[in-house]
């Protein structure tokens, strides 16, 4: 179940960075998720169920 959630979870972060992009490049109200916010969600796909990012050793 919790590898349905992640890959749920990244397809969306996907599409709402395309909408963020899709607004920066037609210079529009930004609009879903920056690079920065992005890259945070696809981190957090890659943590194990009782993993902390400070285990892992990332920020």
């Amino acid at each position: 179940m919790l590898l349905k959630a992640q890959i749920l979870l990244r397809q969306w972060a996907k599409g709402q960075h395309l909408l963020w992009q899709a607004s920066q490049a037609e210079n529009r109200p930004p609009i879903g998720l920056d690079t920065q916010a992005h890259d945070a969600v696809l981190a957090l796909t890659e943590l194990g169920d009782d993993e902390t990012r400070s285990e892992r050793g990332t920020r």
